[in-house]
C-alpha cells in the first residue's frame, strides 16, 4: 500500500522537499517502524546517499536525473580508484628483458675414479673367478670371434691377463689394453710362464685410435660402463672404428633390471695377503652401481676404493651398439646360458655384434 507523507515525515527520512508539496514524495510503507537514520544504498561496496528530490521521483524525467546523477557519481569513483593505483615509473630507465626459457640441466659427470683406483693394491684385493669360469668365458669368445690362427683379437681392459692369455695359446694374435700398470705386470708375468706371445699396451679406452686393425674385439666382465653416457658412447665409436669391416665384438655390460632387484648387497673373501669388504648398492639417479670395497693387509694396512659402474636396460645397450654401426646377432644373459636373456634373473647383458 502506498501512502502521502507529510512534511514531517519527509524531513525525519531524510527526505529534502524542494517543491513544497508534499504529495509529490512517494514511498513504500514499511512493515516496521522506520528510525530516523539518513537512508542508505549499497553498490558494489560504495554507499550513495539518495539526496534527489521528492519532485524529481514522482516524474519519469526525475527517474532518469536520478540515474544519471548516480552513474556520474560510479564513474568518478572507478577514475578515483584507478588514479590510486597509478605507479611512478621511470620512463629513463632501460625496460627489463624477458625472461629466457629455462634449459635443461648439462648432462652428469663421473669423476675421474678410474685412474686413481686400479693401482697394485686394488687388484690384489680383486675377487678371483674360478678357472671353470674364466674357461667357459674363453670357449664363448673363441667360438664367436673365431680366435684361431691368423686372426688379431683386443682384449679391451684385459685386467691382469686371465683371458687375454689362453686365448694367445690358440694361435691368434693377441692384444690387451689397460689403463693400470700394476695389471699389465702381471699380464705380462702370466703369459711369459704360459710361453705364449700377447702384446700388452697401456692404453685409455677412450683415447684408442684403432683403425681397421682387428678382426674381433671383446669387453667383458663388468668393465663397460665406467664413464659418462657420452664417453661410454663414444668408446663403442672406436671399437667400431677399430674392427675391419664385418669384424665381430663380444660385449658386456651390467644388467639394471638384475641389480635393481638384488641389491644392496655385502659380500666377504679373501684376496692376495688380505681379507676384503665389499658393499654394493645401486644409484637409481645415475642407473651405476656403486661398490665401495675395503682391503684390510697385514700390518694394520687398509685400502678404500669406490668403482661406480653404469648399469644398462636391454633397449639402452641396444640403441646404442645400433647407432655405433654395429648388427645385433645374438643376445645372452649370461655366459652358462648362450642366446637366451632372462630379464632379471640375468646379471649380464652379453652381446654379439658385427660391423656393418
Amino acid at each position: 500500500m502506498r501512502e502521502l507523507l507529510s512534511s514531517e515525515e519527509m524531513q525525519q527520512l531524510g527526505i529534502k522537499e524542494e517543491t513544497g508539496d508534499p504529495a509529490l514524495a512517494v514511498i513504500e510503507s514499511p512493515s516496521e517502524p522506520v528510525s530516523p537514520a539518513p537512508l542508505l544504498w549499497q553498490s558494489d561496496q560504495r554507499e550513495i546517499r539518495l539526496t534527489s528530490a521528492a519532485s524529481d521521483i514522482s516524474s519519469a524525467e526525475g527517474v532518469e536525473d536520478v540515474v544519471e546523477d548516480v552513474e556520474e557519481v560510479e564513474e568518478v569513483e572507478e577514475l578515483e580508484e584507478v588514479e590510486e593505483l597509478e605507479v611512478d615509473v621511470d620512463v629513463d630507465s632501460e625496460p627489463r628483458p624477458a625472461r629466457s626459457p629455462r634449459r635443461p640441466p648439462p648432462p652428469m659427470k663421473e669423476p675421474e675414479w678410474v685412474t686413481k683406483t686400479f693401482d697394485d693394491d686394488f687388484w690384489l684385493s680383486v675377487k678371483q673367478p674360478s678357472r671353470s669360469v674364466v674357461s667357459t668365458y674363453v670357449s664363448f669368445i673363441r667360438e664367436h670371434l673365431g680366435a684361431e690362427e691368423g686372426t688379431k683379437i683386443l682384449d679391451a681392459g684385459c685386467g691382469t691377463g686371465l683371458h687375454v692369455v689362453p686365448l694367445a695359446a690358440t694361435g691368434a694374435s693377441m692384444v690387451g689394453i689397460d689403463i693400470s700398470s700394476g695389471a699389465l705386470y702381471q699380464a705380462g708375468e702370466y703369459a711369459r710362464t704360459m710361453g705364449v706371445k700377447v702384446d700388452f699396451f697401456k692404453q685409455d679406452m677412450r683415447e684408442m685410435s684403432f683403425s681397421e686393425e682387428f678382426d674381433g674385439i671383446y669387453m667383458i666382465g663388468g668393465t663397460f660402463g665406467y664413464f659418462d653416457d657420452e664417453t661410454n658412447a663414444q668408446i663403442l665409436d672406436k671399437f667400431s672404428e677399430a674392427l675391419k669391416p664385418g669384424g665381430r665384438m663380444v660385449l658386456e655390460a651390467v644388467n639394471r633390471d638384475f641389480v635393481v632387484a638384488n641389491l644392496p648387497s655385502r659380500l666377504w673373501w679373501e684376496g692376495v695377503g688380505c681379507l676384503v669388504m665389499e658393499e654394493a648398492s645401486f644409484d637409481a639417479v645415475s642407473s651405476r652401481v656403486v661398490a665401495k670395497i675395503e682391503a684390510a693387509f697385514p700390518k694394520g694396512k687398509q685400502r678404500q676404493y669406490e668403482v661406480r659402474v653404469r648399469a644398462y636396460t636391454l633397449q639402452e645397450l641396444r640403441s646404442m651398439v645400433m647407432m655405433a654401426g654395429f648388427r645385433i646377432l645374438s643376445t645372452s644373459g649370461s655366459i652358462f646360458t648362450p642366446d637366451a636373456f632372462l630379464g632379471p634373473y640375468s646379471s649380464s647383458i652379453i652381446m654379439v655384434l658385427e660391423k656393418i
